[in-house]
């Protein structure tokens, strides 16, 4: 909408009075009695009952991920390089022309939209069609699907999306809207934000997802420094492991963090209980090895 905010398609949204004078037909417009206002209508005999419109499991499933490589280039599988200096090179999937910091040794380069989407539309219809209640295990699941790669941007959509599901399970609140928008952010977040930005997504994260939460805004003088302080204990204990990046250590180590930390501000436990142990170290060429929390004889 014009304010700046997003409206998702079959989702009921509230916008500013006069907005919706620059909307078309394709928007419905609603009373206070769920009756569409702003297109005429004629009353006829049809009295069928609209389906509801579900994502079942087996839609989920055939999510398939494009041919792409999971780890290092996408492309060819060759090793990345960060340059000091950001260049504009053509995206090898899209075509687009972009500023970036990071192309393989091949000079190819995947924009961060390229690299996620596959895996963010996963995300988004596993997480609307899951009960669990441990943000481990939901962690777990959601990257054994092909289209996560062991790395990378999704994994910023990834945690606030993560920690919601599990907080609207237990609740019994219905998180659904706040998952599309927490995805949408993490969005914003570029790759190698852990070492371009000086602040690591899967931190972010949680300061997403708590933001949703306490409804935060930058006029909010109280939810600003929750959101802003949570955000900085996560990050601290992301920062004690003198490590190149491993989005699946940083994201476990956010989540355990989150665990810990957000109970006093929601009033509700979230759990983050079941193991996880790693089974791509022997993939993961900067892996730090029994330095980690997660390599195997650690837990």
């Amino acid at each position: 909408a014009d304010d700046g905010k997003i409206i998702y398609r079959g989702i009921k949204t509230e916008i500013h009075s006069g907005i919706d004078k620059n909307l078309d037909g394709t928007f419905f417009e609603l009373n206070e009695n769920g009756a569409v206002i702003n297109i005429d209508q004629e009353i006829n005999c049809g009295c069928g009952i609209a389906p509801e419109v579900t994502i079942n499991h087996k839609k989920i499933e055939d999510i398939k991920r494009t041919k792409k490589i999971s780890r290092d280039c996408m492309v060819c599988g060759a090793k990345l390089q960060y340059l000091e200096k950001s260049i504009q090179q053509s995206c090898y999937f899209c075509g687009r022309k972009l500023w970036t910091n990071t192309i393989c040794t091949n000079e190819h380069f995947v924009c961060d939209n390229c690299h996620s989407q596959d895996a963010l539309d996963f995300i988004k219809s596993f997480c609307l069609n899951v009960r669990d209640k441990d943000m481990i295990a939901l962690f777990k699941k959601i990257r054994a699907h092909p289209s996560v790669p062991m790395h990378g941007p999704e994994y910023h959509s990834l945690v606030p999306a993560v920690i919601l599901t599990v907080y609207g399970n237990l609740s019994g609140q219905n998180t659904e809207q706040l998952i599309f928008e927490a995805i949408h952010r993490g969005k914003t977040i570029i790759g190698g934000a852990c070492s371009f930005l000086g602040i690591c997504g899967a931190a972010i994260g949680v300061g997403i997802a708590l933001s949703l939460l306490l409804k935060a805004d930058p006029y909010k003088a109280r939810e600003r420094q929750i959101v802003q302080k949570v955000t900085h204990q996560v990050l601290k204990e992301i920062s004690r492991y003198h490590a190149p990046r491993c989005c699946q250590r940083d994201c476990w180590l956010a989540l355990k963090a989150a665990s810990q930390i957000l109970p006093k501000y929601l009033d509700i436990e979230l759990a983050a209980e079941e193991k996880l142990i790693c089974e791509q170290f022997s993939q993961n060429k900067e892996c730090i090895g029994k330095l980690c929390p997660l390599f195997p004889g650690r837990q």
